[in-house]
């Protein structure tokens, strides 16, 4: 049986910042400490009344701007009601991960009313939130798992703490470990994602088919729109640091919470959007009432729980996510005037089409397209030549000729 310190290493082995404690019942009830200090503290909470700890790592505060680590995938089960024998229950539930192909999670914690499956990955940074997000809420989706425990921030019960609200014969929190490896995420997230499976199999399969190993080159794909929104959230924080260090002022602050609040929209739960927006808007924002705040907000929180309800918009005759979608072009003429040349060279989504035009011609021209094998000089092609010359001298077939030199036959 895992005690309450190895459950915390599990998590939290491979990297040293913030871990966030919370013991409801008693004071202080909220403790942030280093992973390290956390494990040691946590190994004394045996037995203790109802326990948390969050499953990834922070930079101090429990938010989604200061996320520091992914450390897992993670679904909570709750059982409604009396808990029936929850060792069924996790019987059919990797039965279901089994026929989906899906490999079984590396931790399952009973937490007296359900339970708890994790599967440990390689210490992420914070870049990688919009890939892990689908991969969340489809395990969750895959399980019948609780939908408002998908956010990166989630807290979630601590192994041989004790469950108040559970029935008496399981009240302790116990936990057993399937595997001590962890994920590679890339690989993890091919095989949760159906989509991307395929994506990956028709990538890998036009890659054999049409390119040598020398003409292959590493291009970024097109971003996602968790890429998306990610990227404006940080540009959103990268205006108000660069304008406002002490907060946004009067006349400016509906625009800036109301796009902040967007942009958390793609990676909070809808349950937890309104805590997230009330806390950023309190610090980037402190001359704001709660009341304006979620008055701005209202609109973005409503499609975020539209979306988390499963509808859908109709827009040019097709369906697609209630929550706001804005063109970057949209956003800059929003922001214009706050955005200087100096700025704007600091941003990596909100910015004008001159300058996307201008950074997508210094790519061009930085691209290397002998490199590619999309083209070769006439210099190169030459020697080609002569190098073809000197082989079929040399009594090489054609065929020869053409797999020594990697070039039609």
């Amino acid at each position: 049986m895992l005690l309450p310190e190895q459950h915390a290493s599990i998590l939290h082995r491979d990297v040293d910042r913030e871990v966030v404690i919370w013991t409801p019942h008693r004071d202080p009830q909220w403790r942030t400490r280093r992973a390290s200090v956390a494990i040691e503290l946590l190994a004394g909470e045996a037995g203790a009344e109802d326990v948390y700890l969050t499953v990834n790592q922070f930079y101090g505060r429990r938010q989604v701007r200061h996320l520091a680590a992914l450390t897992a995938l993670y679904v909570d089960v709750d059982v409604h009601g009396a808990p029936a024998n929850l060792t069924s229950l996790l019987d059919q539930k990797l039965t279901v991960l089994q026929r989906a192909r899906i490999p079984a999670p590396s931790l399952v914690v009973f937490s007296g009313r359900g339970l708890h499956l994790y599967w440990i990955i390689k210490p992420l940074p914070a870049a990688v939130l919009p890939r892990w997000q689908p991969c969340q809420r489809h395990l969750q989706q895959l399980l019948e798992g609780d939908p408002s425990a998908v956010d990166c921030t989630r807290l979630l019960r601590l192994v041989g703490s004790v469950n108040t609200r559970a029935p008496e014969h399981c009240r302790t929190v116990t936990g057993v470990l399937n595997s001590v490896s962890e994920f590679d995420f890339d690989w993890l997230a091919e095989q949760v994602l159906p989509r991307s499976r395929a994506e990956v199999r028709d990538i890998r399969a036009q890659q054999a088919k049409a390119l040598t190993d020398r003409r292959r080159c590493a291009v970024k794909g097109k971003r996602t729109v968790y890429d998306w929104w990610m990227a404006v959230y940080k540009d959103l924080y990268t205006i108000v640091e660069h304008h406002w260090p002490q907060g946004v002022p009067e006349g400016q602050r509906d625009t800036i919470v109301f796009l902040i609040a967007v942009a958390l929209s793609w990676f909070t739960t809808s349950e937890a959007l309104e805590a997230e927006v009330v806390s950023v808007a309190r610090r980037i924002a402190p001359t704001l009432s709660e009341k304006d705040v979620l008055s701005y907000t209202s609109s973005v929180r409503d499609r975020a729980a539209r979306a988390a309800s499963g509808e859908k918009d109709q827009w040019q005759g097709k369906s697609r996510d209630p929550r706001y979608h804005y063109k970057r072009e949209t956003l800059y003429l929003m922001l214009k005037g706050l955005i200087t040349p100096a700025l704007g060279q600091k941003l990596f989504g909100i910015m004008s089409n001159e300058e996307r035009d201008r950074r997508r011609t210094e790519r061009e021209r930085l691209r290397d397209r002998t490199v590619e094998g999309r083209h070769h000089s006439s210099h190169a092609e030459a020697e080609v030549r002569a190098r073809a010359s000197t082989l079929a001298r040399d009594g090489h077939s054609v065929r020869s000729i053409s797999t020594l030199l990697y070039v039609p036959r």
